[in-house]
């Protein structure tokens, strides 16, 4: 495989999956949806014509089976998106993957297998990484009937109208199988188009705690209901996501974010009653991530005590932050040098399935540039030439990789830390 054949067939390939969304501008591939098991279904129909196996369970995680064998080398990324999103994120993984896995089928002593994950987004359901959690089998028990979207409708039950039974999933992505996994991701920031660096080697990845809030007001009449004496419930979130702003201010590498409020009764006439808001919290230390969580929970009960409108809060997701494993890092940063393509070593902002794999096998992230910085937004930039540059690059891993591991005579555990 050279970059520049790889640059070719990957412009199709995108392409193609571009075109695979529900109406609107960007990409729209929600979570256990059609549009997200039409992605699945072409990117298997792409493998088996690379002359790969095809595997699906029951959370919809599709495994293309490059080469046969036990342990092996994992590969991978996401399908979905979030509403009105771009055309690489989670996209570039898989196929990056796939040219990688491809390029070195019959060279390896271990087997190499590629994994699209589903429901990675956190967009539909409050909580990312279902795929993941449910493979690695790091998903609590009930989760898929509690958490819900915005029709109120379960995880599991919308899952199931896609024909899918994600908590009949056995966890199957664990060490000694999986050897070590290996994840291509836009960066989503600006880092290393400003540096102008070709790639990126991720060390840790920020923890998130997201935890929505329901607060009470009172319903009244927008014109007879004086100012004072109002339980205003949107006034009250107003403060609470100013105070959230504030907050991640105040955290130097952590960020607060409230993005989605739901208002009751929404209507310009009358006094909101009662506001759901979800609430993101980010760091990429964990003392610091905890520390902001309170914070924000603090202003929580002040703003909601002063303004007579209870509140409740309920978590959604907590994950720490993770520091991705030595070994497979190692194996990245050579390839990098072998093709003597600049990179630089940075952290992740952003959750990826890498942080959930992690916790059960050696796990690897390798970031592309991203242009503009801009992503979850339907101008998402990358330039294809730097995903091909990736492939390389990830190929060139697998063979170390492989060489290492028979080399030692064992597969080395994973080596993160909270």
């Amino acid at each position: 495989m050279t970059a520049v054949t790889a640059a070719t067939r990957l412009d199709a390939r995108l392409d193609a999956l571009a075109q695979v969304t529900d109406p609107g501008p960007g990409v729209t591939r929600p979570s256990f949806s059609p549009r997200e098991r039409e992605a699945h279904e072409l990117v298997a129909a792409w493998a088996r014509d690379d002359g790969a196996r095809v595997e699906t369970d029951p959370a919809g995680n599709t495994v293309l089976v490059y080469g046969e064998g036990d342990p092996y080398l994992l590969l991978g990324s996401h399908l979905d998106s979030v509403p009105a999103g771009g055309r690489f994120d989670g996209t570039v993984g898989v196929l990056a993957g796939m040219e990688a896995a491809a390029a070195t089928s019959g060279e390896l002593e271990l087997g190499v297998r590629v994994v699209a994950f589903s429901a990675e987004e956190g967009a539909r359901f409050g909580r990312p990484c279902l795929g993941s959690e449910l493979a690695t089998g790091a998903a609590p028990d009930g989760l898929l009937h509690r958490l819900r979207d915005a029709t109120g409708a379960s995880a599991a039950e919308v899952a199931r109208e896609t024909g899918l039974t994600p908590q009949d999933c056995e966890p199957w992505l664990r060490a000694p199988s999986v050897c070590a996994y290996l994840e291509v991701h836009i960066e989503q920031g600006l880092v290393l188009e400003q540096e102008r660096v070709r790639l990126g080697v991720v060390d840790v990845i920020a923890g998130a705690d997201r935890f929505a809030v329901e607060i009470e007001g009172y319903a009244q009449h927008s014109g007879t209901t004086p100012m004072p004496g109002r339980r205003d419930a949107l006034a009250a979130a107003a403060e609470i996501v100013l105070a959230a702003e504030r907050v991640g201010h105040d955290a130097r590498h952590g960020v607060a974010t409230v993005g989605r409020l739901d208002v009751e009764p929404n209507s310009p006439t009358t006094v909101p009653g009662a506001v759901r808001a979800v609430i993101d919290v980010r760091d990429v230390d964990a003392g610091r991530q905890r520390a902001s969580v309170d914070a924000v929970r603090a202003a929580i009960d002040e703003i909601t005590d002063r303004r007579a409108t209870p509140a409740t809060v309920t978590e959604l997701a907590s994950r720490a932050p993770v520091m991705l494993s030595a070994w497979p890092r190692r194996a990245l940063a050579a390839a990098c040098a072998d093709e003597q393509l600049p990179y630089r070593v940075l952290p992740s902002g952003a959750g990826h399935d890498a942080a959930v794999v992690a916790h059960v096998a050696p796990a690897a992230l390798l970031f592309v540039p991203t242009p503009n910085g801009r992503s979850h937004a339907p101008d998402e930039a990358c330039r294809t030439e730097d995903v091909a540059a990736a492939c390389v690059v990830l190929a060139g891993a697998l063979r170390r990789l492989d060489r290492d591991a028979a080399g030692a005579g064992a597969i080395p555990e994973p080596e993160q830390e909270d």
